[in-house]
């Protein structure tokens, strides 16, 4: 509900952008923790900012697409949404078979060491 009037007052496209760039970063930064703490903190920021993304997203698409196709445009929009969830399931259990933590957090190219959850456990 906060953000909605954000949204209203700053512009759909300029929230929805600044909650892309605050996930990705929050994503790069939990990439490179070396303890549960901080992996948790990030990810915590992380999801806050795919919340924002999640909300805005919708209200986006209600305004740019037109009439005629605003149905299809917000089937593909939840299509993606939901097909994302078992993909990045498939690919972070292939990558925890390969012990590679720090790709799975987002930031593999940023990940000097083993994060925290391959040293925990």
């Amino acid at each position: 509900m906060v953000f909605g009037s954000v949204a209203d007052r700053f512009g759909r496209r300029a929230i929805f952008t600044l909650s892309l760039l605050w996930y990705t970063a929050a994503s790069l930064a939990m990439g490179i923790q070396h303890s549960n703490v901080g992996v948790d903190l990030w990810r915590f920021i992380a999801g806050l900012g795919i919340g924002v993304e999640l909300v805005t997203i919708d209200a986006y698409i209600s305004e740019l697409a037109p009439k005629r196709l605003r149905g299809r445009a917000f089937a593909i929009n939840q299509s993606v949404q939901f097909l994302a969830i078992p993909f990045v399931a498939a690919v972070s259990w292939i990558l925890v078979l390969g012990l590679l933590w720090g790709w799975m957090d987002g930031a593999g190219l940023f990940s000097w060491g083993p994060s925290a959850q391959s040293r925990s456990g």
